[in-house]
């Protein structure tokens, strides 16, 4: 039992011995391989770029160009034709039945007849055209002094009450140069026109 304990004692400590002299020259080492740098410390070059800068051109004289010189068109002066919407050109029109127009021309027109200067073809009554019927209306009116439609009746028509309505409304819608004498206007009386209503045009 005391050989043992002897054995323990004497193993411990060279143990210890060991472990102490293994730092022993792990310190060493460390101390050697510590080397403070002396030298003394220069200062980095400053790099400087510069930019190639291009000179300053001289500016360019812009020059303005004209336009070309534009040529106004003459108007042409015509009688002026019908442009109600909605209204189809579905009738042949007879001219009114008056004498045949003469006019003064100069710096006063002393005499002239009326004469048309808007004239609407009547509509196609929907019911005529879907029954296939053809027919004409005679109508009967009056220019007042300023070249208005007035006093429009039916005095013959082919078959009656088909196309009186639609033409009626289409002679109130015509519009005349008023007849003048002696350089006023004056009223036209009892002008007749004959309105043909035919299929073929209705389509």
């Amino acid at each position: 039992m005391t050989q043992n304990n002897l054995f323990s004692r004497s193993a411990i400590t060279m143990s210890g011995a060991f472990i102490t002299l293994i730092l022993f020259i792990f310190m060493s080492q460390l101390v050697k391989n510590d080397q403070i740098f002396t030298g003394t410390a220069t200062e980095a070059p400053i790099l400087h770029f510069l930019q190639d800068i291009p000179e300053p051109t001289a500016p360019q004289k812009i020059q303005r160009l004209q336009p070309p010189a534009v040529t106004p068109r003459p108007v042409p002066t015509s009688v002026p034709q019908n442009t109600t919407p909605g209204v189809d050109s579905i009738t042949s029109i007879a001219p009114p039945v008056m004498p045949t127009p003469t006019e003064t021309f100069g710096r006063e027109a002393a005499s002239a007849d009326a004469m048309p200067v808007i004239q609407i073809s009547p509509q196609y009554p929907i019911a005529a055209a879907r029954d296939g019927k053809e027919g004409f209306v005679v109508v009967e009116f009056d220019i007042s002094t300023l070249g208005a439609v007035i006093n429009a009746k039916v005095i013959d028509a082919e078959p009656k009450r088909i196309f009186d309505k639609a033409a009626i409304h289409a002679i109130k819608g015509w519009k005349y140069k008023p007849k003048m004498e002696q350089g006023n206007p004056v009223e036209v009386r009892k002008q007749k026109v004959r309105l043909d209503f035919s299929l073929d045009q209705a389509q």
